[in-house]
């Protein structure tokens, strides 16, 4: 790995994403287990820790692409092959222009990555779930925006509208699920609690259910958030990967109490099956779209399912003012980051 000023600060930049996914997206996959009361906090965050890794080395490549080289088109053969003909002379020269390495400048990707990890930071200081998806794909599209400006030939468009609808679909289709989740296990526990320690089967299957939406989260958010880095250094994925990692569950450990608080309570109240369908609506909905490498929010993913949970609970159970405040914060976080990426590149750059 070549080193210089730039790439020292865009490593580190990288490792600050990891931290923030780990104080605030991280948290949605323990929330649920936490606020229902079946693992403590500092467990459930070494448990995380490990599962997103592994999520990330495994099945994280597509989302990665997405990130790191699938939103704004760096060089000639990537033009041709999105648009189907070969760019012209004036079109060739911007790009050589903007991207002399063909791919996103390292400062520009630095001020990305710093950008994103900062839009994190300000919600987890709310209380707020934040995606980190939302916010790298923000960034990354102020970054084309600081090289090349508006000018939407120098975008993959199809993969952008993609993205902004999955943001629409997802919580939707995770709140069906955690609905659907969970009023099979009512009808499940009232035939089976007099005959197992249903409380018990119950609580082991909630902790897997974390372990397999944390494998999730590495697949989709974790690996958005690591798609700049890998793309730069591809032959360092596994070295990146586990590195990160370990500072996810350092972000996790050391400021994820509040967003983890919001996640397992303050939506709706989980029981144990509540904790279960939540985890299991949002880890399925995480998965669908990672197999596409579109990057999602696994805010929106959990607070969907647990949404669904309040709904077969009934309307009165759900918070509808936290609700509405995360709400807001997905609208926000992504032309936030957007805007600052672009902000920052001119206040340095001019």
């Amino acid at each position: 790995m070549e080193l210089s000023f730039i790439v020292v600060l865009m490593v580190a930049s990288g490792l600050f994403v990891a931290w923030n996914t780990g104080a605030n997206d991280a948290a949605n996959c323990i929330g649920a287990a936490v606020g229902a009361n079946i693992i403590s906090f500092r467990k459930a965050a070494v448990l995380l820790g490990v599962c997103v890794f592994l999520g990330a080395i495994l099945a994280g490549s597509e989302v990665m692409e997405t990130t790191g080289s699938g939103m704004v088109i760096t060089n000639p053969s990537a033009y041709e092959e999105y648009h189907g003909n070969p760019p012209s002379p004036e079109t060739v020269e911007t790009l050589r222009a903007a991207f002399p390495r063909e791919r996103l400048p390292d400062a520009v990707v630095m001020l990305a990555l710093l950008s994103a990890g900062l839009s994190v930071l300000m919600a987890t200081l709310l209380g707020l779930p934040l995606s980190t998806s939302q916010c790298i794909v923000g960034a990354v599209a102020g970054a084309g925006i600081a090289t090349v400006g508006f000018q939407a030939q120098f975008y993959q468009t199809s993969m952008l509208v993609r993205i902004l609808g999955s943001w629409v679909v997802s919580p939707v289709l995770t709140l069906a699920v955690g609905f659907v989740a969970y009023r099979g296990l009512i009808e499940i526990s009232k035939r089976v609690r007099a005959v197992l320690q249903w409380e018990r089967v119950l609580a082991l299957l909630v902790l897997l259910s974390s372990a397999f939406f944390a494998y999730s989260l590495g697949a989709n958010a974790f690996g958005a958030g690591l798609g700049p880095l890998v793309m730069r250094f591809p032959e360092q994925r596994n070295v990146i990967a586990a590195v990160a990692g370990i500072v996810l569950a350092l972000g996790a450990y050391t400021f994820g109490r509040r967003v983890t608080k919001t996640v397992g309570s303050s939506v709706a109240r989980l029981d144990y099956a509540g904790a279960l369908a939540a985890q299991l609506g949002a880890a399925i909905g995480l998965q669908v779209f990672s197999q596409w490498g579109v990057p999602v929010s696994s805010s929106q993913a959990i607070v969907g399912a647990v949404a669904g949970v309040g709904l077969v609970k009934g309307g009165s159970f759900i918070n509808r003012r936290k609700v509405a405040q995360i709400f807001l914060s997905w609208v926000l976080s992504p032309a936030v980051a957007a805007l600052l990426t672009a902000l920052l590149h001119l206040m340095i750059f001019g």
